[in-house]
């Protein structure tokens, strides 16, 4: 087996990919930065979750006891020391809130009337107050000395609010669409109808311009004199 030393030098080539992921990505948020932002909330997302998805199981073995989190505690204890660097790259979230949540627009806050009786939660300042008291809580706790109660309690009801407005917004962003492909198709069937009552006309026309043909011709083939026969 290898020494856990040994591993060190992998650290300098993953920096290097790091550091240039981290040009890919401005060069991304310098050219689609509202998809930039989006795509940077999923992957914040993904690895805060790594870190605290091991303080709540080492919440739980902490409660529980027994020998069945001894082999795993280290690792997990190891990775909720990242929570320092997750509230560094939080920081990209909080500076781009207008372009991946509605409520932070003002634009959209100022036309949309839920969306204004919702601002006294869903604002910039207080969502940014929210996220450095848990962070403040995550980082100041050691895992071994604080009882995890109240902080597991507060996460759970802060998972369960910010989860609720998420499926709000993302409801009303489904309707909004579909409000308007439903405009939309309208203004399409009403093409269509356009469409097929000129072709109706257009078929009238040409109907009564072969009567009027067709007419003109027996009119013409009436007025023409007989052949005279010689005595």
């Amino acid at each position: 087996m290898d020494h856990p030393h040994s591993l060190e030098r992998y650290q300098r080539p993953v920096l290097l990919i790091g550091i240039a992921a981290l040009g890919v990505c401005a060069v991304g948020g310098f050219f689609a930065p509202a998809q930039f932002f989006r795509s940077y909330l999923f992957a914040f997302l993904f690895w805060a979750g790594v870190a605290l998805g091991c303080m709540a199981v080492a919440m739980l073995h902490h409660v529980t006891g027994g020998g069945w989190g001894l082999p795993i505690r280290r690792p997990l204890e190891s990775a909720t020391r990242t929570l320092p660097l997750l509230l560094v790259l939080f920081l990209p979230i909080i500076l781009g809130a207008g372009r991946i949540y509605e409520w932070a627009d003002p634009a959209a806050v100022a036309h949309d009337p839920l969306l204004k009786q919702k601002s006294l939660y869903l604002n910039v300042p207080f969502f940014t107050g929210r996220a450095v008291l848990y962070f403040a809580a995550w980082i100041g706790f050691r895992v071994e000395d604080y009882p995890f109660g109240l902080l597991t309690m507060i996460v759970s009801l802060e998972a369960i609010f910010l989860s609720t407005f998420v499926m709000i917004s993302q409801n009303r962003a489904d309707a909004k669409r579909q409000v308007l492909a439903d405009h939309q198709w309208k203004i399409v069937q009403t093409e269509e109808k356009q469409n097929e009552e000129l072709l109706t006309i257009s078929n009238q026309i040409l109907a009564m311009t072969k009567a009027i043909h067709e007419l003109a011709n027996t009119a013409i083939g009436g007025a023409q004199p007989g052949p005279t026969t010689s005595s």
